[in-house]
């Protein structure tokens, strides 16, 4: 499988500034994740990531 390139600003939190700037809730705003796509993103390539996702939201509901 192909890495996932995680760069310092998918790793960086959400400016609270930013949060109350566009009436995000502060403990949502926390979990965000945020995707970029390019124009040599192939449709293969976020099929495997919506898959990923899934996964783990999936271990996320059995752990509640």
């Amino acid at each position: 499988m192909k890495p996932i390139y995680l760069d310092y600003n998918a790793a960086t939190p959400i400016d609270p500034q930013v949060v109350d700037a566009i009436g995000a809730n502060a403990v949502r705003a926390r979990g965000a994740i945020r995707f970029s796509f390019g124009k040599f993103t192939t449709e293969d390539e976020i099929k495997i990531v919506l898959e990923m996702l899934k996964k783990v939201a999936q271990q996320s509901l059995k752990s509640l």
